[in-house]
């Protein structure tokens, strides 16, 4: 006879889980990282602020999912100056 096996989590509450973890650590701090699972894969796409964010984004994402493959799309964000000054006054 097998052992039981836990019934496996719905995909949306392991996205909202990654989305919480992501929001949560301070390593990352981000609401603006779109989670999407497929099967044994998650993709994640969106903007953080730093390269150190980035790369904290993928192992959050691994340690929570280690028997899934991640794909991190997310983008650093660069904000540029403006060419054009605003004067106030």
């Amino acid at each position: 006879m097998e052992p039981a096996r836990e019934p496996e989590e719905p995909p949306q509450y392991v996205t909202e889980r990654i989305r919480e973890a992501l929001a949560a650590d301070p390593r990352v701090g981000e609401l603006d990282v779109h989670v999407r699972i497929a099967g044994e894969k998650v993709f994640l796409v969106g903007y953080v602020g730093t390269k150190e964010r980035h790369s904290a984004v993928t192992e959050i994402v691994q340690g929570l999912l280690p028997q899934h493959r991640v794909f991190n799309e997310t983008y650093v964000h660069n904000p540029t100056e403006s060419s054009v000054q605003e004067h106030l006054g």
